[in-house]
């Protein structure tokens, strides 16, 4: 179970930090549309 609970963790890890990437991403899009 420890190998299955390291991959598990290996791949959630990017998806988290890819996920707070585009919520920046969006925020900005929104920031300038909305400035614009």
């Amino acid at each position: 179970m420890k190998s299955v609970e390291d991959s598990n963790g290996f791949f959630m890890y990017p998806w988290l930090f890819l996920r707070e990437v585009l919520g920046d991403l969006y925020e900005g899009l929104a920031y300038l549309s909305a400035v614009g």
